[in-house]
């Protein structure tokens, strides 16, 4: 296996974290938060938290870490790879909201006081979250056709 197949295999490995969790923490948080659960809304909130650190935040790394050794190891022009230049700048979009607003009610919502509370911040990162997600998938699709 050569350096260049290695890093596209971290590559896809960090995308399928990445999205993965992203996806799976969106569905589970549903599951969880429904009135008929019984799962208290800080279990809900604090896994989603960790699974960010576990999957997400490391998935991230990997994709970008190895996106950026292949595109230097291919001669590729970062900014002036149309596919890169999109790809980057999903990641960048969803990232962007992720740290500005997510994590922020990530952190609200472990602490809500009230279950209406903690409700309200869900629907918030739900919403958000799923906005976020929309550039990421984008990313996926401009890498796997480089369009």
């Amino acid at each position: 296996m050569t350096l260049y197949q290695a890093l596209r295999a971290a590559h896809v490995l960090g995308a399928v974290l990445l999205l993965g969790n992203v996806i799976v923490s969106g569905i589970w948080a549903a599951l969880g938060m429904r009135a008929d659960a019984g799962v208290p809304h800080r279990a809900v909130a604090r896994a989603v938290i960790v699974t960010d650190w576990c999957f997400t935040v490391p998935g991230g790394a990997l994709l970008v870490g190895s996106g950026l050794w292949m595109a230097r190891l291919a001669g590729l022009p970062l900014l002036a790879t149309p596919f890169v230049r999109l790809g980057l700048g999903a990641l960048v979009l969803s990232t962007g909201l992720w740290l500005a607003v997510l994590v922020p009610l990530q952190a609200r919502w472990v602490r809500a006081a009230t279950e209406r509370e903690a409700r309200r911040l869900y629907r918030m990162w739900s919403l958000v979250g799923w906005i976020a997600t929309t550039p990421l998938l984008l990313g996926l699709w401009t890498m796997a056709t480089r369009r």
